[in-house]
């Protein structure tokens, strides 16, 4: 029997204690401010530290994250998921059943969420918890943040999910490699492809992509991983009438008093071409930089010639005039695939690289 005499306090300890075992911690207060924190691991003293497996609240008291007068509350969700599902059911053997745990470990760890509460959330009533009016008010807030939790979790898995079946690829244009792009979708439709426009002179380069279609020297080897899967040979397309039409193949040279119809000046093609002039020995005289569709229309108007690699005369893009073989060594254009070093690849850009990798054999 309680001593009368004591005062309510010590009573209302004693009762505690008997139930429970120990009395409920003190609130934690903030430490006088040091020098400098130590980390974490250096800090806590608990036999886990070492191990990086210390109960964050442990971490965050020895760093003295808790402002003066602050209560120390930072349960565990695990803890908080314990309160839900006793709330629910009333039955410690249910709960523990279901988490596949023992009832005093079940029963720890309500006891130590109360501690840390600083009141007592249930009342026992014969086998039963049963939440007390401090119980109920908590219980309340805790659905609203756990319901959110599980809203966030289940966004971010959707988002992945979505993520690991699209492709991203930034290139030119799909003009080359649309044929390419079609058998990828048609041997994985799974997958989806998402092509994201790339020149060399927008500045930078866009690495919010999984991969970088262009030349084989055109990006910095330091920052990307790299493979080349295509050579394509070039060719010279020329009007009808021109002297070199009844030509199959010429070396560039031949072609230096013509007037040459370039790609824009970004192009990752034009800084190819341009190397091609230097090593064929002239400089070009060059009637405009233009895209594919501007250069067909001045083609067909004996406007002037262009160059173009193997990729586009499959496409039959140029469906007009006489094409010309160039046959120097150095009218190769190498394609190169590039990702970001490091980079984390979706299960799409994997199979993309790999479908890649069994079409260049």
């Amino acid at each position: 029997m309680l001593n009368s005499q004591q005062p309510p306090h010590t009573q209302r300890d004693s009762r505690w204690q008997r139930q429970f075992g120990s009395l409920p911690d003190k609130p934690y207060r903030r430490r006088k401010q040091a020098d400098s924190h130590p980390t974490p691991q250096e800090s806590c003293s608990c036999n886990q530290a070492r191990q990086s497996t210390c109960d964050l609240r442990c971490v965050l008291q020895n760093l003295g994250l808790f402002s003066k007068g602050s209560v120390n509350i930072v349960p565990s969700l695990l803890q908080l998921r314990y309160f839900m599902e006793v709330a629910h059911h009333k039955s410690m053997t249910d709960v523990a059943n279901k988490y596949f745990i023992s009832q005093s470990a079940l029963s720890n760890s309500l006891l130590r969420l109360e501690k840390e509460l600083g009141v007592r959330i249930f009342d026992r009533v014969g086998r039963n918890l049963v939440l007390n009016e401090y119980g109920r008010v908590y219980l309340a807030h805790i659905k609203t943040a756990l319901t959110a939790i599980d809203e966030g979790n289940r966004a971010l898995e959707s988002l992945n999910r979505t993520r690991q079946q699209k492709v991203s690829v930034a290139m030119s244009t799909t003009l080359h490699f649309g044929n390419l792009i079609s058998r990828f979708l048609q041997q994985y439709p799974q997958f989806t492809f998402s092509q994201h426009k790339y020149s060399l002179g927008e500045g930078g380069t866009p690495l919010d992509v999984d991969y970088i279609i262009a030349g084989a020297d055109d990006l910095p080897s330091t920052d990307f991983e790299s493979m080349i899967f295509r050579e394509d040979r070039i060719w010279l397309c020329v009007p009808p009438g021109n002297p070199l039409s009844q030509k199959d193949s010429i070396y560039l040279i031949e072609a230096k008093d013509e007037t040459f119809i370039n790609p824009p000046e970004s192009a990752s093609f034009t800084r190819f071409l341009n190397d091609m002039f230097k090593q064929a020995g002239f400089s070009p005289n060059i009637l405009t930089e233009c895209d594919l569709t501007i250069q067909d229309r001045l083609l067909k108007q004996n406007r002037g010639v262009l160059l173009y690699p193997d990729a586009i005369a499959q496409s039959g893009f140029f469906d007009y005039g006489t094409h010309i073989l160039i046959k120097d060594d150095f009218a190769i254009r190498r394609h190169c695939l590039y990702w970001a070093k490091n980079r984390a690849l979706s299960q799409a850009a994997k199979a993309f690289r790999e479908f890649l990798l069994s079409e260049s054999k």
